[in-house]
This record gives structure tokens, C-alpha cells and sequence, in this order.
């Protein structure tokens, strides 16, 4: 079909080709970033007490003690319990982390809360037009 109105009507612009790509893509990305905590409630609270992320209801055929949050539309927090878990060696800048976005005008704000709910504020080493910090939550995973 991209083929096609390529030849009459020359080429696509992006916004049509992803709006084609939409419709017809047999998969979707459904985009849940999915976390293990020894403390699903303890998590769940973080988050929601920090970010703003809201509780929502989750799907009830787990079998284990899980919590979903909405970051934004699309976008979801899976917490699933695992009694043992360890955090990877390599949550860090340069290693395995995950970037949010943010308000920059609500920055010393948040820092607050995370601090207060016991996150470890990381300062960046690579330097940014503009401004950004990590965190490291309380189970270890580094957030941009």
C-alpha cells in the first residue's frame, strides 16, 4: 500500500508512514517497563509518592504478589515480587537504567520527595544541554 501512493502521489511523509505503520503492524509495542521488588507495596508507594505515577488496576491471573502504576498514557510500571531479588551490577549512567521524563521546573521538588522516601541522588557524569539527574530507587534500579 506504501508502494502504491508512493507512485501516484509521491513520497509519504513520516507522520502518514506511522499512521499506516498503526494500523497495519500485526504487533503492537505495548511499552510496560516491568520491575522486581522484594517489597511490591514499599514500590508501588515509592513511585506513586515520588513521581505521581498512579495506581491502577492490574490483571488477576498472577500468581505472584504484583502492582501496576500508569506513567502516562501508554506507559505502565509492572512490579512483581521476588523475595530474593539482587539488583544488576550494572545500574548506572553508563549501563542498564531507565530515563523519565519530567518537569525541569519541578526538579528540587522531586529531589525532595525522593530523598525523604530514601533514593539515592546520583549527579551525572556526562554533561547535557540540559538539565537531568539519576536516582537509584530503593531497589536498586537506577532512573535518569
Amino acid at each position: 500500500m506504501i508502494v502504491h501512493a508512493v507512485k501516484k502521489k509521491g513520497a509519504p511523509t513520516l507522520h502518514q508512514l506511522l499512521s499506516y505503520l498503526r494500523r497495519s503492524a500485526p504487533c503492537r509495542l505495548r511499552r510496560p517497563i516491568v520491575q522486581i521488588s522484594r517489597d511490591v507495596i514499599a514500590s508501588r508507594d515509592f513511585f506513586a509518592g515520588t513521581l505521581g505515577w498512579e495506581p491502577i488496576e492490574r490483571p488477576g491471573n498472577i500468581d505472584v504478589e504484583a502492582a501496576w502504576l500508569r506513567i502516562a498514557p501508554g506507559q505502565e510500571l509492572h512490579l512483581l515480587r521476588v523475595p530474593d531479588f539482587e539488583p544488576s551490577g550494572f545500574e548506572r549512567e553508563f549501563g542498564r537504567h531507565f530515563a523519565v521524563e519530567y518537569p525541569a521546573d519541578g526538579f528540587a521538588g522531586l529531589k525532595e520527595r525522593l530523598a525523604k522516601r530514601g533514593a539515592e541522588l546520583i549527579d551525572p557524569i556526562r554533561e547535557t544541554p540540559f538539565e537531568r539527574f539519576f536516582f537509584r530507587d530503593p531497589n536498586g534500579y537506577v532512573l535518569e
